[in-house]
């Protein structure tokens, strides 16, 4: 047969199985490899291999081990990336809900529908970081009875482009995206395009904020930062100065044991804190 497959061994003491671990590892460095105790004190080996290359049971055999000890299992034949996808539920935040195209029909008539298909960029909204942020822009938009409307945003570290289309479909203003990976602005952009934002953004690679695009158009009522606590901290200076007077900066990407230092960043910069989003462990900021 030539479909997907493993090979098992079951029965193993620990010691055993973990000696296979390594030499699995060694001999087979393309395949997948995992190593569990399924019953108290019995361990199993499962490899999962690469079927484009052979496999090398000879050099197990000199190693030591037995050609028996692995049987071959044949498995279904499953589109796993669709199925991950499938199985991935759309997330609300405030007004917005960030949903795959299977859940296309399935959204809230009076929610702002985002697609954004899971593992194309960072974004996909189940992180508590992207909720965060999402829930911040909804926050803000509730601001004056509804009437609140930025002139300008900024998103730093757009990845898939998720954050920048909330904004853009939320106000129907321009907004500027960035990231530092290319490949990630590729797919930020088409995001853009496939949920009719892409007359709102303008996007650009660019690690920071001093690329000419990001220059030319500040400053902005809202500047969106959704990265780490380090990038956050040592961004503080251009971050600030990117806000408009009586602007919003929303960071996100740290946990809470981080907050205080990337607070201390932005003393004394004109800003202060006016919100914290709290989701497990990450939090969101708003000054």
């Amino acid at each position: 047969m030539t479909g997907a497959f493993r090979l098992i061994a079951t029965g193993l003491d620990e010691e055993t199985a973990r000696r296979l671990l390594a030499l699995i590892g060694e001999t087979w460095p393309q395949a997948a490899v995992s190593c569990a105790e399924t019953t108290p004190g019995a361990w199993e080996v499962a490899v999962y291999p690469d079927a484009s290359r052979r496999l090398d049971m000879a050099a197990l055999r000199a190693a030591g081990v037995a050609p028996d000890l692995f049987r071959r299992e044949e498995l279904p034949n499953i589109d796993w990336v669709a199925e991950s996808q499938r199985r991935l539920h759309p997330v609300a935040a405030g007004r917005y809900v960030v949903h795959g195209g299977h859940d296309r029909d399935h959204c809230p008539a009076h929610a702002i529908r985002i697609e954004i298909e899971a593992g194309q960029a960072f974004g996909s909204g189940h992180h508590g970081t992207t909720r965060g942020c999402l829930l911040a822009l909804d926050h803000l938009a509730r601001r004056d009875g509804g009437r609140y409307r930025p002139r300008r945003v900024l998103d730093v570290g757009s990845g898939s482009g998720v954050l920048a289309i909330a904004a853009a479909l939320r106000w129907r203003v321009p907004v500027v995206a960035s990231d530092i990976d290319p490949m990630a602005v590729a797919t930020a952009r088409a995001n853009a395009r496939r949920n009719g934002a892409h007359g709102f953004i303008r996007f650009c690679a660019a690690a920071g904020t001093r690329h000419f695009l990001i220059r030319s158009r500040a400053p902005y009522d809202i500047v969106l930062a959704n990265i780490l606590a380090g990038p956050l901290i040592r961004l503080a200076g251009e971050l600030a100065g990117r806000v408009a007077p009586g602007g919003h900066l929303v960071l996100s990407g740290l946990l809470g044991s981080q907050q205080s230092a990337v607070l201390a960043a932005y003393a004394g910069r004109g800003l202060r804190l006016k919100q914290v989003i709290a989701d497990g462990e990450w939090r969101t900021l708003v000054l």
